[in-house]
């Protein structure tokens, strides 16, 4: 028996469990009404007894006191893999979910939290599944105003954070052939757009919850790969099938810059070249240390700081809970 954290949702007790047959319930109660869209992040907390613990709590302050400033604080569902990080979390007041599966006994990547990380493709897959949209955002993604209606202009299936992060080039993007405009020159092979993986929506069907389950499969069998790099490789595969596989395309889009961006680029434009009240939301992508991220939010731009200092919180509070671990790369 463990204790499993428990909140009050629409006049329910709900307990922070994350199971395949609890998955349904949890997104009816968790995610935008109007839009069946769910808002999912995974997360993971430094060891205890450093200083990154302490930072990394302070990153996850930010993600849940950006949406709760939006009026969307209820509706977020942020798991994490060991049990630790959920319990940790639990006692702070966040309500994070714990999936069924024991992550800690499973060795895949060089550290954990690339596992956790990859996590996200698994749930996704579940969600879409049930005719749940997914809005996908990194713990370091930082929001400063209503964003939906970027999700709206743009007709796709996915679309996501565009991967480039030297804007060297970046007005003259215009002017190069559609399959050249988006490169970013890491090697992902012929992959376009270059997206990253931070930041990114996926409407509803039966092919997106196949790809993103593909993607999660795939990761788990290349333990070493980054799953941006397989999420880059499998998607022309999808674009542009092949004669025997899926029947229909999916639509691959990336979100305008600067509206949606890294914050390394974010950084380099000029300013005069570009309106910096357009910036709507923006991913810390290689910012590798949790303090870069935390002073890259508080610093901002133009005078605008892009992180919370403080969320509520809520009240959560434990039950005891049989929870049986899984070991493999099918479901929850």
């Amino acid at each position: 028996m463990m204790p499993i954290g428990v909140i009050e949702r629409q006049g329910h007790n709900v307990s922070l469990l994350l199971t395949s047959s609890s998955l349904p319930y949890i997104a009816h109660l968790f995610s935008v009404p109007a839009r069946r869209t769910v808002l999912l992040s995974t997360f993971f907390l430094a060891p205890r007894n450093t200083p990154d613990f302490d930072l990394s709590l302070a990153l996850l302050t930010n993600l849940f006191g950006t949406l709760e400033s939006l009026g969307l604080g209820k509706n977020l569902i942020c798991a994490c893999g060991p049990y630790e990080d959920c319990s940790a979390a639990w006692s702070r007041r966040f309500p994070v979910f714990l999936t069924q599966r024991n992550f800690s006994n499973l060795t895949v990547g060089p550290v954990l939290s690339a596992l956790v990380i990859k996590l996200k493709w698994l749930l996704a897959s579940q969600f879409l599944r049930h005719s749940y949209n997914v809005l996908y955002l990194d713990w370091d993604v930082g929001i400063i105003r209503p964003f939906f209606h970027l999700i709206d202009n743009v007709q796709h299936d996915f679309i996501s954070l565009s991967d480039t992060v030297s804007g060297a080039n970046f007005f003259k993007r215009e002017t190069l052939p559609m399959h050249k405009r988006f490169s970013c020159g890491i090697n992902y092979g012929d992959a376009n757009p270059c997206a990253s993986t931070g930041l990114w929506h996926v409407m509803a069907m039966k092919e997106t919850a196949e790809f993103t389950n593909d993607v999660w499969n795939v990761s788990m069998e290349r333990t070493e790969t980054w799953e941006q790099a397989v999420f880059n490789q499998l998607a022309p595969h999808w674009r542009n099938p092949l004669p025997f596989g899926p029947k229909r395309q999916i639509n691959f889009q990336i979100f305008p810059i600067p509206e949606v961006i890294n914050v390394p680029l974010l950084f380099e434009l000029p300013q005069e070249q570009f309106d910096h009240t357009r910036v709507t939301m923006l991913h810390c992508g290689y910012l590798h240390g949790l303090g870069d991220k935390i002073n890259a939010l508080r610093r901002g731009f133009n005078g605008t700081s892009f992180f919370k200092e403080v969320y509520a919180g809520e009240d959560v509070h434990l039950v005891d809970h049989a929870v049986h671990a899984s070991v493999g790369a099918g479901g929850l």
